[in-house]
């Protein structure tokens, strides 16, 4: 059974302890989130991947509309990705945006996340569900 780690309008963050892996879900009131509470969001990630130490992450970009800067890609690559690898994940799957600006984003960032953590295994997928079942494997 899944646990709830996290929950607020804009993102959602479960555990699957039988996985060992995160969930995390982009709500659709992300249309409204600030550059501060979707860096807020992001931290959250951080924590729970602290205190459950998965094996890997699923996000659920299919309803993410957020233009990713090079300013945020950055900071996500030092506050995010840093603590994440340090923490022991080992890969990250991501279902893909249809909005064509942020999953173009999307892709950059993680273009940019490879040259900084070449071993850390990141894959996009057209869907939820064949995304979550790589994170599993």
């Amino acid at each position: 059974m899944k646990k709830l780690f996290h929950q607020s309008k804009y993102f959602k963050i479960e555990y699957d302890p039988k996985a060992n892996i995160l969930l995390c879900w982009w709500e659709p009131d992300m249309v409204h989130i600030s550059e501060l509470e979707f860096k807020n969001e992001l931290l959250k990630v951080t924590e729970a991947v602290k205190e459950y130490r998965p094996k890997a992450i699923f996000f659920d970009s299919t309803k993410a509309f957020y233009p990713l800067t090079d300013e945020i890609n950055q900071w996500i690559l030092e506050n995010i990705t840093k603590v994440i690898v340090e923490n022991g994940v080992k890969k990250i799957s991501y279902a893909l945006p249809m909005e064509v600006f942020t999953r173009i984003g999307l892709q950059m960032f993680v273009e940019q996340s490879i040259a900084t953590f070449p071993n850390f295994l990141r894959k996009f997928f057209p869907t939820v569900e064949e995304a979550i079942q790589w994170a599993k494997e």
